[in-house]
């Protein structure tokens, strides 16, 4: 099985599931993620069958990239466009979305964008009159029956609609508000918060239950930065700012100087409050943007008395443990860490490929290059010698670690037979590596990675007489320990999210036993013995507990 086999596989798996995924929309909207998802599935399987297979592997990926990354680009840009108010931009991306949203899906994400648009450019009829239609359509999906509604909050709130937000909620019933998501609360909250009744705005945010989804840092900080800044509560809107200017280059930093100024006139800093708001208009082009920081800044010479600071600091230490409470799961499951001790792994790993790589020299050769006579074959043959006694000295061969080789259990794991083996083990290393690592702390984390692949090596010497390289008993010793670790945090842990990663978990063990089923030549017992090491430290090993003093960003949230 040739290395380009690694990237059909995923390839396959991935299209599949979300064909499957898709087929439970109605056909109306579901017939465009069919028609991207079949080609796909169609290159996947002629690459595994026909040559040249890596013409079927690129062209499958380059399909990936161009049906799934625009729709994660398109959220992105329509959370920006909001938060800086830029309707053009807005208008933009309206008109773009049905490139790669296609049919009913692409219609109603372009009205979505179209509806904020005209929101921001304080044009509320013609925004209620597209989400009316979205509201009024029978065959809308269950998955997006909400979101027009949703929205509606939204826009209102750039509106500047604080008491028909409020009106709005008030007018449920209790049993219909018990139902309503973060996308509604999270607004209701702000208008609270705007007309000064912050108790509650902190209602509000406990009741959106941001601890029982995996919500961003990013969105975690932009969605409680307003009510922070409208308490006066300078040095949590600081630190908020500081994750959103670490988690998303693209906040904007009008928008910083725009909540440090609320913040500062909350506080009754006004000269403060003023220089914030000045910097804010010097840096925003959006016209809304400025009207707003006008009618703010005309705040100022009316005396408007500052936030009683003891009078919300029960609501303000309520929705900040909410944000610890959530910003430790994502520190957990979901790491931004820069990890010293990942990084330098993955370094040794490229290195000792790059020096004992022999596989290049097969690819030269199929290309015709090796005959060609570009390259000179005398040191060419004393460069693939040299390389090819490293990986025999290295590699992990159970006749000669049986005979007192013991190091081949630790020089193996650094060892790989081509680029995909090494680059799909360092995209394991790097994932469940920080997340081992924040879990369990450093040292251990290392030594879970160490000793787990030393342990994985035993096994296939054990049980196998096949020559072994690679780093993946190691990985899975990690992906074991992390799987374990996170079954001890249940009670840390919100059950829904408990739940879903450890089936998640559990599905991509599954399909890597099948992938070793499937492959030939595999390590099978090096990777069963790792996952089992991983999993007896896992459960083992002493685990990071949140740490409350520390609410800086990323790696803060644990300590130990």
């Amino acid at each position: 099985m040739s290395q380009i086999d690694f990237w059909l596989y995923p390839l396959l798996a991935l299209s599949i599931v979300s064909l499957v995924m898709r087929l439970s929309l109605p056909i109306k909207w579901a017939w465009g993620f069919i028609l991207q998802a079949v080609p796909i599935i169609v290159l996947a399987v002629l690459g595994l069958f026909t040559e040249p297979k890596w013409i079927f592997a690129l062209s499958g990926w380059v399909l990936v990239l161009i049906f799934y990354l625009p729709p994660k680009l398109f959220y992105s840009a329509m959370q920006k466009n909001l938060t800086d108010l830029n309707a053009i931009e807005m208008r933009k991306i309206s008109s773009r979305v049905r490139f790669f949203f296609w049919g009913m899906a692409g219609r109603f994400w372009s009205d979505m964008a179209l509806a904020m648009a005209c929101y921001i450019e304080q044009n509320g009829d013609e925004a209620e009159q597209i989400l009316q239609f979205w509201t009024d359509c029978p065959d809308l999906p269950a998955q997006i029956r909400s979101l027009p509604a949703n929205y509606r909050k939204i826009g209102n709130s750039v509106m500047w609609r604080w008491q028909w937000i409020v009106d709005d909620y008030e007018g449920m019933a209790e049993e219909e508000r018990s139902k309503l998501g973060s996308s509604v609360l999270l607004p209701t909250a702000r208008a609270y918060a705007e007309l000064g009744q912050f108790d509650q705005a902190a209602d509000c945010i406990e009741r959106a239950k941001l601890g029982e989804t995996m919500v961003s840092m990013n969105f975690l900080a932009l969605s409680l930065l307003p009510f922070f800044a409208l308490t006066g509560s300078l040095k949590k809107v600081e630190n908020l700012i500081q994750i959103l200017v670490k988690c998303s280059g693209s906040f904007a930093e009008s928008s910083r100087y725009y909540w440090l100024g609320r913040c500062y006139l909350a506080r009754g800093e006004k000269d403060l409050s003023g220089k914030s708001f000045e910097k804010a208009a010097g840096l925003s082009t959006s016209p809304v943007f400025k009207k707003r920081l006008e009618l703010l800044s005309s705040r100022l010479s009316e005396g408007a008395e500052p936030v009683d600071a003891k009078a919300v600091s029960i609501p303000v230490e309520k929705v900040w443990g909410v944000f610890k409470q959530v910003a430790y799961v994502q520190e957990i499951l979901s790491p931004q860490r820069n990890s010293i001790a990942v990084n330098s792994l993955v370094v040794l790993i490229v290195i000792a490929f790059l020096v004992t790589d022999l596989s290049i020299f097969d690819e030269l050769n199929k290309l015709g290059i090796l005959k060609s006579g570009l390259i000179p074959l005398a040191p060419l043959n004393e460069l693939i010698a040299y390389r090819l006694e490293l990986v025999r000295a290295f590699a992990l061969t159970p006749a000669e670690m049986l005979h007192g080789e013991y190091y081949r259990l630790l020089t193996y794991l650094f060892l790989h037979k081509h680029a995909t083996h090494m680059i799909f083990n360092v995209i394991g290393l790097v994932w469940f590596g920080r997340i081992a690592e924040n879990i369990f702390g450093t040292t251990r984390f290392v030594s879970i990675y160490l000793v787990g692949g030393v342990l994985s090596g035993i096994a296939h010497v054990l049980l196998s007489h096949l020559p072994a390289m690679g780093a993946s008993g190691a990985v899975m010793a990690v992906f074991g320990a992390v799987a374990a670790g996170i079954f001890r945090l249940k009670n840390k842990i919100p059950e829904s999210i408990w739940r879903f990663k450890l089936s998640m978990l559990g599905g991509l063990a599954l399909f890597q036993i099948i992938l070793d089923q499937i492959i030939p030549h595999v390590a099978v017992f090096a990777h069963l013995g790792g996952l089992l090491a991983g999993l007896a430290f896992g459960s083992l090993l002493s685990i990071r507990s949140p740490d409350t003093e520390n609410h800086e960003i990323t790696g803060q949230y644990v300590s130990g």
